[in-house]
């Protein structure tokens, strides 16, 4: 008997491919092997090169943890991408709205090419009931009377408000509800000012009452708080780089992301998909870390618990020799 599928769907530029490439790869990893994946990659303007270096590791991943795949690479239309919206200068954030369109599939796991899976996704798949729109981690906005810029569309205040980077898509449900049409509409009324997040406001404005949510390891948004808390959660977490810039952009790090960086560094290299150069931290921002650590604990504790675990994860992440081992990187090793 075959075994069932997960399809899982990625878009980027060759601004991103390394965003991309860590994506697909990372995912692919953490593969249990209960399913056939159909990995799919919106092209948004790669180059053929990346393409077929993205082809390569998922070829070599498949070696070292057993699991099938297979992969396709959709090139939307030109028209259809001359119709979308642009925020922060791209339309690719609106490309999700694509799928329902562009694959015949009933249900897809979407990630943003910012996303180092060392968890996976196969969670989406088992936590899914088939009723819902999306599944996904509660984003730290937390309810979606939040981020609401029609309050006459406001039907459940406090319904929970998904991050959108990592979702399981019910695509039949949004050939329904939720075709592309029906998205430029709501950018035309509301207008792309007042979308302050873009794809994800208008998402769970429309899926309200539709949502299944998972624990927040499977979708672990580099925010303060979750920052701080990472330490904690390895190894078994996928981590979100949300902002910019991007891990493998050339930049000094924030004391709350220099472990993040260092882990998407260090899987970089082992996956063999850059050769990323060192990070290190900003020295200013490392001396306001260090003295919030301190002076928080007088006037507000709580606060004070965030810093000092950043500054405890900046001393492990700085003299750690090594932060993922192999079983870390593959779920399902196959060789030693």
């Amino acid at each position: 008997m075959p075994k069932p599928h997960i399809a899982v769907a990625c878009c980027a530029d060759e601004n991103y491919v390394i965003g991309l490439t860590m994506a697909m790869v990372s995912c692919f990893a953490q593969a249990s092997g209960h399913y056939h994946y159909k990995l799919y990659v919106i092209d948004c303007g790669l180059a053929a090169s990346s393409i077929t270096a993205l082809e390569q590791k998922l070829a070599h991943t498949a070696l070292l943890n057993g699991a099938s795949y297979e992969l396709a690479v959709i090139k939307p239309p030109t028209d259809t991408i001359a119709s979308l919206p642009e925020h922060l200068g791209s339309w690719i954030t609106y490309a999700r709205f694509l799928l329902a369109d562009m694959i015949d599939e009933s249900h897809v796991v979407y990630l943003d090419s910012d996303i180092l899976c060392l968890r996976g996704v196969e969670d989406f798949i088992v936590h899914q009931t088939g009723a819902e729109a999306i599944v996904g981690v509660r984003d730290p906005i937390g309810t979606i009377k939040h981020d609401c810029p029609c309050p006459e569309q406001l039907q459940l205040p406090d319904d929970p408000y998904l991050n959108a980077g990592l979702l399981l898509l019910n695509l039949d449900w949004m050939r329904c509800n939720l075709p592309l049409t029906k998205v430029l509409q709501w950018v035309s009324d509301i207008g792309l000012e007042h979308l302050t997040h873009a794809d994800q406001t208008i998402i769970n404005m429309v899926c309200q009452g539709h949502k299944t949510v998972i624990e927040k390891s499977n979708n672990w948004v580099l925010e303060t708080v979750n920052a701080s808390q990472l330490a904690g959660a390895l190894p078994k977490v996928n981590i979100h780089y949300i902002n910019r810039p991007k891990p493998w952009q050339p930049h000094q790090s924030e004391p709350r992301k220099y472990l993040a960086n260092k882990l998407f560094i260090e899987a970089a290299n082992h996956y063999q998909i850059a050769e990323l150069a060192a990070i290190e931290i900003n020295p200013k921002a490392w001396r306001k870390a260090k003295r919030k650590a301190l002076f928080y604990r007088l006037f507000n504790p709580k606060r004070a618990i965030v810093y000092q675990a950043i500054v405890a994860a900046v001393d492990y992440a700085s003299t750690a020799e090594r932060l993922l081992s192999k079983q870390d990187l593959y779920s399902n090793m196959q060789q030693p």
